[in-house]
């Protein structure tokens, strides 16, 4: 459980500017600063943040909208609850349901609707 200091340091970190290279997540009570390009994705579900990196999944304390802020640069969002660093994605397929596949480099699997297509492109670079 969180002591007064622990909530203050936390509280100053998540504050911090825009544009941070690191945030902070937390897995088994410990604190961990991950840098962006530690990070393959970022979900939400059941209204908890995780944080996937290669090291493992971690809890973050911060909303998605406001880790796709922090993380603009290197982070499309592909779904209502999915941000995925665009460095880990290693192919796209159509389906044929006009939903795309997106492979990521871990060999997990994301799924995307058009709606977002034209962010996804943009991030790419395409």
């Amino acid at each position: 459980e969180y002591n007064e200091e622990v909530k203050k340091l936390m509280e100053l970190l998540q504050n911090t500017e825009k544009g941070f290279d690191k945030i902070v997540v937390e897995q088994e009570e410990k604190f961990y600063f991950l840098e962006k390009g530690e990070i393959e994705k970022i979900y939400s579900q059941n209204g908890t943040v995780y944080v996937d990196t290669v090291q493992g999944t971690f809890e973050s304390k911060e909303r998605l909208y406001e880790l796709e802020e922090k993380l603009n640069k290197n982070f499309v969002r592909i779904s209502k609850s999915v941000l995925v660093n665009v460095e880990e994605i290693q192919s796209l397929e159509m389906e044929f349901n006009g939903k795309m596949k997106m492979n990521l480099k871990s060999g997990d699997v994301e799924y995307t609707s058009r709606s977002y297509l034209k962010d996804i492109k943009k991030a790419l670079g395409l």
